[in-house]
């Protein structure tokens, strides 16, 4: 509740005891608008980060969402899945194009990672009268360098785990 002096000389009350009340109400006000001004700057820096941090969670989605969409159309076209993460990290957020939050050109992207590393996908076609055989060391425990050597893509493309780990051991 504020009182006027107006208030408080209707109260009776001495003129030194209205100033000094006058005065005491002032600085009060002055302490206020004080607290109210340091707020009104913490809120504008509260309201700036939160804007900055939802732009970039929203561009982190957008790259996350961009990059699955290629993940998965480089499936489709088949990919190694032990360097997909590879290659999806080769495509740069900014060529992802997105019509209403939705990756609109991951198929193209994929192709054109299909055309710069070849070896890294599945062969479907096979020519006429070629004989498929299992790989090398087929029923061994591991491969050796020679076996490795040896081997078509297709053939490490097909047991990458056993030829990674093979490599891993230095064999």
């Amino acid at each position: 509740m504020e009182l006027t002096r107006e208030q408080l000389e209707a109260m009776q009350l001495p003129d030194e005891l209205i100033d000094q009340l006058m005065a005491a109400h002032a600085e009060d006000v002055t302490a206020l608008q004080g607290q109210i001004d340091a707020l009104s700057g913490i809120r504008k820096e509260l309201e700036q980060t939160l804007s900055d941090e939802r732009r970039s969670w929203e561009m982190k989605e957008r790259e996350r969402a961009g990059r699955q969409a290629v993940q998965t159309a480089l499936r489709r076209l088949g990919a190694n899945e032990q360097v997909l993460p590879l290659l999806t990290s080769t495509v740069r957020p900014e060529s992802i194009t997105m019509t209403e939050g939705v990756p609109d050109n991951a198929e193209a992207l994929a192709e054109q990672l299909a055309q710069q590393y070849p070896g890294l996908f599945a062969q479907t076609e096979t020519a006429p009268g070629v004989r498929i055989s299992p790989p090398l060391g087929w029923g061994k425990s591991g491969y050796t360098a020679q076996d490795i050597d040896a081997m078509s893509e297709e053939e490490i493309n097909r047991n990458w785990g056993a030829v990674k780990a093979a490599l891993t051991k230095g064999e």
